[in-house]
C-alpha cells in the first residue's frame, strides 16, 4: 500500500515542478479561457491591500497560477492522449476493413451486424443494402447451413472457438469450400467469424 501511495504524490509533484518551472521561465501554456471569478480576484484584493496578509495574497495567487499551469498541461495531455487513440482506432479499422479475409460480426443465429470489405465481396452484388438483413447461411448450401447452425451452437463460455469446412453456395464469388472460424466475442452472445 505504502508504494503505491509514494507512485500517486510522484506524479503530481513532478506535474508541479514542471508548472512551476514553466512559470518562473516565462513560458506556461496559454491558458483555456480559464479566468479568476470575481469573488477570487476580490478576496486576493482585500488581501494584498492589507500589509499583513499582502504575502498571503501572493502565495495564494502564485498557487493559482501553478494550479492553472498544471491543469493546462493535464488537457494537452489528454488531447494528446486523444489524437494518439484516434490514430490507433483509425490504423485498426482499416487493418480490419482491408483485410485479405473475411471478417463478420454475427448474432448468434447468423445475423451478420458487421462485415469487412472481403466479407462482404462473397455476397451477392447489392446484398445488404435497402435494409435487408444478410446472413451468413445466404453464402452457403442447404446442406452447409446445418453445419454453421452446429457449429454456432456448439460456442460456449468454457468452448469459445470453433471451426468447419462448408461448401458455398456460388463458386464464381468465393471457393467451393469455404472455412468458418468462429469465436464468441468476450462478454456477449455476439460470434466473431473469420471466413477463408
Amino acid at each position: 500500500m505504502a508504494g503505491s501511495v509514494t507512485h500517486i504524490r510522484k506524479t503530481p509533484t513532478r506535474l508541479r515542478d514542471v508548472a512551476e518551472s514553466l512559470l518562473a521561465g516565462g513560458q506556461a501554456p496559454p491558458t483555456r479561457g480559464w479566468e479568476l471569478g470575481h469573488d477570487a480576484l476580490a478576496m486576493l484584493y482585500r488581501m494584498a491591500s492589507d500589509q499583513k496578509s499582502s504575502d498571503d495574497a501572493l502565495a495564494v495567487l502564485h498557487e493559482l497560477q501553478v494550479h492553472q499551469v498544471e491543469l493546462d498541461l493535464q488537457l494537452q495531455q489528454l488531447e494528446a492522449n486523444e489524437d494518439e487513440l484516434a490514430r490507433e482506432l483509425e490504423r485498426y479499422r482499416n487493418l480490419y476493413d482491408q483485410a485479405p479475409v473475411g471478417y463478420l460480426l454475427l448474432h448468434n443465429d447468423g445475423r451478420v451486424i458487421e462485415a469487412n470489405q472481403a466479407a462482404m465481396r462473397l455476397f451477392a452484388p447489392g446484398a445488404g443494402s435497402g435494409g435487408e438483413e444478410l446472413r451468413v447461411h445466404d453464402l452457403l448450401t442447404p446442406e452447409a447451413r446445418g453445419a454453421l447452425a452446429a457449429l454456432l451452437g456448439q460456442l460456449k463460455p468454457d468452448q469459445p472457438t470453433a471451426s468447419c469446412e462448408v461448401d458455398a453456395i456460388d463458386a464464381p464469388r468465393c471457393a467451393p469450400a469455404l472455412r468458418i472460424t468462429a469465436r464468441l466475442e468476450p462478454g456477449s452472445d455476439n460470434v466473431w467469424v473469420v471466413l477463408s
